[in-house]
C-alpha cells in the first residue's frame, strides 16, 4: 500500500513538473517570436527611411546643380 502510495506521489510531482516546464517553453518560444516580429518591422522602417535618405540626396545634388547654374548666369 505505502509503495502504490510513493510512486503515485512521484508520478504527480513528474507530471506537474513536466507541465510547468511545457508551460515555461512555451512563454519562452512565444517571446522570442515577438521578439522576432519586432526586429523585422524595424528593419523595414530603417529600410524604408533609408531608401527615402538616398532619394533626398539625389533630389538636393540635382537642385545644388540647378541653382549654381543660375548663379552662375547671374
Amino acid at each position: 500500500m505505502k509503495v502504490v502510495l510513493i510512486i503515485s506521489i512521484l508520478a504527480i510531482l513528474i507530471s506537474i513538473t513536466l507541465i510547468f516546464y511545457t508551460m515555461c517553453y512555451n512563454k519562452l518560444q512565444a517571446l522570442i517570436i515577438r521578439i522576432n516580429q519586432a526586429e523585422a518591422n524595424i528593419d523595414t522602417i530603417l529600410r524604408k527611411r533609408f531608401d527615402l535618405i538616398d532619394k533626398s540626396v539625389n533630389i538636393i545634388k540635382a537642385n545644388t546643380d540647378y541653382n549654381s547654374d543660375i548663379l552662375d548666369n547671374v
